[in-house]
């Protein structure tokens, strides 16, 4: 595989850990201490940041995205 294309493929599924990290947090049908949510919330935030909408495909769009998945996962206080 190249290089552009094995980037790309990593950075998308940084993209999808993250927005799996985010489903964990923010489940309300899954009994989950707010101490292991807030670490998914966490761990959803730190993917979404590393990812910075390498993934996206139309131009211009990242920034939108990338700040739509963060604000999806606030970091905890």
């Amino acid at each position: 595989m190249p290089a552009e294309d094995r980037d790309q493929a990593l950075y998308h599924i940084k993209y999808m850990q993250g927005e799996g990290y985010k489903r964990f947090a923010f489940h309300v049908q899954k009994d989950i201490s707010l101490a292991r949510r807030e670490n998914y919330a966490k761990q959803a935030l730190d993917q979404m940041i590393d990812w910075q909408g390498m993934s996206i495909e139309l131009p211009g769009f990242e920034v939108l995205v990338v700040q739509v998945s963060q604000a999806q996962c606030p970091h905890p206080s």
